[in-house]
């Protein structure tokens, strides 16, 4: 179960500043017994679920759910898509090419001012996983020396959005760097090359990204003390077409929790036969492979919604309600204490 101690107090602190800013800085933007497995494996033949998402440690409860046979018990064949950031998933989900998606709660935020029909089915990670890379070379020994400097990020991405909130806990504004929009593989060879100057991304490309730069690399976490949701997304048409074959998906990731929770190194293990070096075994400590829908996601998302209204030409009328973005049904069905709006 998600803890229910909500948003901490560094995280109430900067969304305060954040909201208290914006009209001044005008910003824009195995073996053993195994009690995890079912007890009724599914009899009927397996249903073929795309599931768009990313090579990385984000994702681990489908790696160990397709690792550990749990899909095949629920019935499901699933295909999974690789991309470089959820941004790029949700333009294939939209596109009628997934049936599902993962993605962070920006990015989930940033299409519901678009879009009437995106859904969220679960959180699947907490995590503090996006990390500020710079040159030292270029002058950068500390955040507050990033003024003036070309600093690679994937727009329309929640990188954007850290980096924002990076540069404002600084004293400074986005006006005040030089963003240059890049997905994370160009951003390394950018910043390799000398090309640009720092980078906000997410893992495995800042490690990476320190990798390739060696002793002339620094870096410092990039999001500022919140948390990060990594979620599972779908459309309404989809979730309505193929709600039961949702609910199978979800109780395979139910069973990978728990093996996670069980035993976190054979998990582990799982994972980094599937991902290879794009795991990163050090840093399991700065996630949490969790279902569930919160109350914290709904503070978060809320304060995310904020600062994507304060660009030029935003348009408040459209701003949704974030509850409307969530679909409750699935995961109530699998695991409803995992359902917990009332804090």
């Amino acid at each position: 179960m998600i803890p229910s101690e909500g948003i901490g107090t560094l995280t109430k602190r900067i969304i305060g500043l954040l909201f208290a800013t914006f009209s001044i800085l005008g910003l824009v933007m195995g073996t053993g017994c195994d009690t995890s497995r079912s007890k009724d494996p599914s009899s009927r033949s397996a249903e073929r679920l795309t599931v768009g998402t990313v090579g990385a440690d984000l994702s681990s409860l489908i790696w160990v759910a397709k690792g550990r046979g749990y899909f095949t018990e629920q019935g499901v064949d699933v295909d999974v898509k690789l991309y470089e950031s959820g941004h790029l998933a949700l333009q294939d989900l939209f596109a009628g090419k997934l049936d599902l998606a993962t993605a962070s709660e920006f990015a989930a935020v940033r299409y519901g001012l678009e879009r009437t029909d995106i859904r969220i089915i679960s959180v699947l990670d907490v995590a503090q996983d996006q990390e500020l890379v710079a040159r030292k070379d270029r002058g950068i020994t500390r955040p507050s020396e990033l003024r003036g400097k070309r600093i690679g990020v994937a727009c329309n991405s929640s990188a954007e959005y850290y980096l924002d909130l990076l540069l404002l806990l600084e004293k400074m504004r986005h006006e005040d760097v030089r963003i240059v929009d890049l997905l994370p593989s160009q951003q390394i060879k950018a910043l390799t090359q000398g090309d640009i100057d720092a980078i906000m991304v997410w893992e495995p490309f800042a490690t990476m990204a320190k990798k390739e730069l060696g002793t002339n690399a620094v870096s410092w976490p990039g999001q500022s003390g919140q948390d990060e949701y990594w979620l599972l997304l779908g459309t309404q048409g989809t979730i309505e077409k193929r709600s039961d074959m949702i609910r199978r998906f979800l109780a395979a990731l139910d069973s990978a929790e728990a093996f996670i929770k069980t035993d976190s190194n054979r998990a582990m293990g799982i994972v980094a036969k599937e991902l290879e070096q794009r795991h990163l075994e050090w840093s399991w400590k700065d996630h949490r492979f969790v279902l569930g829908l919160h109350r914290p996601l709904v503070l978060k998302m809320e304060a995310e919604l904020k600062w994507l209204g304060s660009a030029p030409g935003a348009r408040q009328s459209n701003v949704p309600d974030v509850y409307e973005l969530i679909y409750f049904d699935a995961l109530r069905s699998v695991a409803k204490e995992k359902v917990r709006m009332i804090e």
